[in-house]
């Protein structure tokens, strides 16, 4: 596990969060509420996600279909407009979190499962207490060998 890891209030301008990820380029931030409990879980992948193009179903005498808008340069320019809204609006809220005494081995198959690092909480509290990445479990495995 990682002790040291970032965390952000949900009102956190994703601003703030973005020179955050480019001073220390964590594997991802996690984000907390009231009394410090995580709520949600930022990526670069999950911003991306929320600044792809998207599908517009269109409708009317013809076979149904869609059209995709193409937003190359428009993502930039989304990227640019979202600077000032809260990481709320764009953290992952469905992230798999283990604890402490989570076993080696669920954790790196939790982590096989996810698309980002795991989060440890401490059971009691829901405040975070550290990251699993495949770096942590690999050194986890190393250390286990000797």
């Amino acid at each position: 596990m990682i002790k040291k890891f970032i965390t952000a209030p949900e009102d956190e301008t994703i601003e703030k969060i973005l020179k955050r990820v480019k001073k220390d380029n964590p594997p991802c931030i996690a984000i907390t509420g009231e009394k410090g409990v995580l709520v949600g879980l930022f990526t670069l992948k999950e911003l991306f996600r929320n600044t792809q193009p998207i599908n517009i179903p269109m409708t009317g005498n013809g076979p149904q279909s869609a059209m995709k808008i193409d937003s190359g340069p428009g993502i930039a320019k989304r990227l640019q407009k979202i600077q000032m809204l809260p990481v709320r609006d764009f953290m992952a809220r469905k992230f798999a979190v283990v604890y402490p005494e989570t076993p080696t081995w669920e954790g790196l198959q939790l982590l096989l499962e996810q698309d980002s690092p795991l989060v440890v909480i401490d059971k009691s509290s829901q405040k975070p207490q550290g990251i699993i990445t495949e770096q942590s479990i690999l050194e986890e495995l190393e250390r286990m060998q000797d």
